[in-house]
């Protein structure tokens, strides 16, 4: 539903001027007895005096309209300036034709009098409709305007005419009677348009609740009333008559402020606010254009300059005055083959930005950055803003970090090589060392055995030392051969295929619970994790998490669990969990430490390099690895393998190699 209009400022001097209309008219009607008769000669001078006011009315609104016109150059205008122009001329004929007799005798005075009159409200209020109507407001030449002038002393004049020239008195007026039937349905023909008009502005009025709307709302409904009253009299000095000339005369001064408001003083304060607007901008670009720190130049596309700031004359080194007579000539490098290509861009996409070669005063050239951007000014001149900002000290540190960085890459190569050497002697030491150690082992293990198959009794003591030198040779074996593993994860090429990991745990699962049947340990895989890597090198690694995980379960008594999936949201990434005997937190970064061990060698077995290994493993195939655990809550291994390992150059070859 519509909002109900609320009185306030801009309803209550509508409502009212209705309201104080209405009153009056209502009084005659309901009261008969106070309709007063006026002599011939006093009623002449009083519709002679209210006709002059009408007349007055509509030349001022023809006045603001024709006024608007000038500036405004707008259709409504126009409309307007043609109806009241000829309104003014029809009311003058009006009164010129307008022969007062009581009772309608000798009505063809009247009758010649009424033609300009009806054609007059008529147009008045099929023009107010038009405007209530909203049209879209297009512009008009400025000729226009004389050839509305023109329309409106045409129609006036034609109007003028058409009652000068009528002798149709016995159709309008009865003799001793009255109106006729005929005039009275032309009376209320108009006063339906008018009414139809000031509805129309006043659903205007309600949705954008403006001063103008609701003023000529109220106006073309006492015009509506003032219509109807000429419908009510009796003779030429009935009160209906007089009064129904007065309430023309209020329309048309509520029109004329309607029209005022609406034409000329509403677009004059919002002439004066964009003026103000305009002066704030333009305050603003004065201070950013005196104060800024990069050089504004302002000129044409042909090369002159117009103004520059301060910035510009500290920057080429000469004032406001000499780079206006030089132009951009004097302070552009003529040789600089990027300055043709900027201006082409800036004509046709009406701005660019770049860099140009510039000459200061004293003849040294600068690289500067450049934006530009073409405009019009108020006289529809294309000109052209130029910013510029030096690049000199960018420049200078741009060179001073390409040395910088080619030293650093100059310095990195090298201690990559260094590096790298390093490894390699490292790695060759300590492969030598763990080589050259088996064959001492091996005779120490074999003489100790050699001397507990002598046949000759040992005595305890000599029998238990014999069997730790034993045990430790073993075990220093074992060693050895998990430092040569490790070593060959290093140095081994990576053979890149697609790997089922879920078929891999499953193969390594069955294998560990061979070797120990005695066990309920329930194996949980996920089915489908297959990634992209070294078969061997993976093969290794699920064997180092799972047997560690099957490992650190034996002392489960009420089931182990081992668990290898994906983790969520990672194509590439998984973890292996168990309930094992776990770790304490705090020195879960330790585990990947090379022979660095948490639990005792006599309750797990190990050498301290599964982990050590695995890392290495993950860390080859462009992956991290993790590890957390609780004492007694078991451990959670996870890692994540690189998604883009490309395939290697012969897979047939890989898998022939790893079989």
């Amino acid at each position: 539903m519509e909002p109900r209009l609320a009185p306030g400022p801009s309803f209550v001097r509508p409502a009212l001027i209705v309201a104080a209309s209405a009153v009056p008219l209502l009084v005659l009607e309901w009261l008969p007895g106070l309709r007063f008769q006026i002599g011939s000669t006093l009623n002449g001078q009083i519709h002679t005096v209210l006709e002059v006011l009408s007349i007055i009315g509509s030349a001022m609104i023809f006045s603001v309209a024709w006024n608007a016109l000038a500036w405004q150059r707008s259709s409504v205008m126009a409309l307007a300036c043609c109806c009241f122009g000829s309104v003014a001329l029809s009311d003058l004929a009006h009164v010129a034709l307008f022969e007062p007799t009581p009772s309608f005798a000798g009505g063809e005075g009247l009758a010649r009098a009424y033609i300009p009159f009806f054609l007059a409200r008529l147009a008045t209020a099929l023009a107010l409709v038009v405007l209530a109507c909203e049209p879209r407001i297009g512009t008009v030449p400025p000729r226009l305007r004389w050839v509305a002038l023109a329309v409106s002393l045409v129609l006036g004049c034609l109007f003028a005419a058409a009652g000068a020239l009528s002798t149709a008195s016995a159709l309008l007026f009865r003799p001793g009677v009255g109106p006729t039937p005929l005039k009275i349905a032309m009376d209320l023909s108009v006063a339906v348009v008018e009414l139809a008009g000031a509805l129309l502005f006043a659903r205007q009025f309600g949705r954008s609740r403006d001063h103008q709307s609701g003023l000529m709302a109220a106006a073309l409904g006492v015009l509506a009333m003032s219509q109807y009253a000429f419908t009510r009299y009796a003779s030429a000095s009935d009160a209906f008559f007089v009064y129904g000339h007065i309430l023309k005369v209020i329309a048309y001064m509520a029109l004329y402020r309607a029209m005022y408001v609406w034409m000329l003083r509403q677009p004059y304060l919002e002439l004066l606010a964009a003026r103000r607007t305009l002066a704030v901008a333009v305050e603003r670009w004065r201070k950013l254009f005196e104060h800024s720190l990069d050089a504004v130049m302002i000129g044409t596309s042909a090369g002159a300059v117009l103004a520059a700031n301060p910035a510009a004359c500290r920057l080429f080194g000469r004032s406001e005055a000499e780079l206006v007579a030089g132009g951009r000539a004097m302070v552009v490098f003529e040789g600089d083959p990027r300055l043709q290509p900027l201006m082409q861009a800036r004509a046709r996409d009406g701005s660019t930005r770049g860099e140009l070669t510039y000459r200061r005063s004293d003849g040294s050239l600068f690289e500067a950055e450049v934006a530009t951007a073409t405009f019009q000014d108020a006289e529809g001149r294309e000109l052209t803003n130029v910013v510029i900002r030096d690049l000199t000290d960018q420049k200078a540190l741009e060179a001073q970090r390409a040395e910088m960085n080619v030293a650093l890459e100059r310095r990195v190569l090298e201690r990559t090589r260094q590096l790298e050497r390093a490894n390699a002697d490292l790695a060759q030491f300590s492969y030598g060392i763990a080589h050259d150690l088996r064959a001492p082992l091996a005779a120490i293990g074999g003489f100790a055995g050699a001397l507990g198959q002598d046949g000759q009794p040992l005595a305890p003591r000599s029998a238990h030392y014999l069997a730790r030198i034993v045990a430790n040779v073993a075990r220093m074996e074992g060693v050895i051969e998990a430092m040569l593993g490790l070593y060959r994860l290093s140095q081994s090429p990576l053979l890149v295929r697609e790997v089922d990991l879920s078929e891999m745990a499953r193969q390594i699962v069955d294998d560990l619970a061979f070797t120990a049947p005695q066990r309920k340990v329930e194996a949980v895989i996920e089915e489908g994790l297959r990634v992209r890597g070294d078969q061997a090198l993976l093969h290794a690694l699920l064997q180092n998490l799972i047997g560690n995980a099957w490992k650190f379960t034996s002392d489960r008594e009420d089931g182990a669990r081992i668990v290898l999936a994906r983790l969520p949201g990672r194509q590439a990434a998984f973890e292996v969990r168990d309930n094992g005997v776990g770790f304490d937190p705090e020195r879960a970064g330790e585990l990947f430490a090379m022979f660095r061990r948490l639990h005792d060698a006599s309750q797990f077995a190990g050498y301290g390099l599964g982990l050590a290994g695995a890392k290495k493993i993950v860390e080859r195939h462009g992956g991290e690895i993790a590890i957390e655990g609780r004492p007694g809550e078991g451990a959670t291994v996870r890692f994540s393998l690189g998604e883009q390992l490309a395939p290697s150059d012969d897979e047939d070859l890989a898998s022939a190699a790893v079989l």
